[in-house]
């Protein structure tokens, strides 16, 4: 963890699995980390120290985005599927509809459409009215 302004760093781990990505709630409160066993953990970003702890899915997790309103964390692996989670780690929905791993994951800014990227050489876009009825988009 780095503070960027100041150019020096607070904290780093040393986890027994690479860490592949990382990105913070949107308040700055949470830093989220995934790793190449699929486990996600949320973090304090002051100390690094784990909140919360889960196993994501089977397979390296390549990506993960947080919705604007910092209620749903996607993630996106090998396994080519995306899923949503509450942040207590609860699955909301998995979606399929890639034929390679996942990459790449973005939110739109009324957190109701999430892009996606793919090693098949796709972008998918999905949308709902909730993270629950997520459904892809043309």
């Amino acid at each position: 963890m780095w503070d960027v302004s100041g150019r020096k760093g607070h904290w780093q781990k040393a986890d027994t699995d690479q860490v592949w990505c990382a990105v913070l709630s949107p308040d700055g409160e949470t830093l989220a980390t995934a790793n190449r066993a699929g486990m996600i953990q949320l973090r304090d970003p002051a100390t690094g120290e784990i909140q919360k702890s889960w196993s994501g899915r089977q397979g390296a997790i390549k990506c993960l985005a947080y919705s604007p309103d910092g209620r749903t964390l996607a993630s996106g692996g090998d396994d080519k599927m995306i899923r949503l989670w509450t942040t207590k780690g609860e699955l909301l929905l998995t979606l399929e509809g890639h034929g390679g791993p996942v990459n790449g994951l973005a939110f739109a800014p009324d957190s109701l459409t999430l892009a996606s990227v793919s090693h098949d050489h796709t972008v998918r876009l999905w949308r709902g009215s909730s993270p629950a009825d997520n459904v892809p988009a043309k």
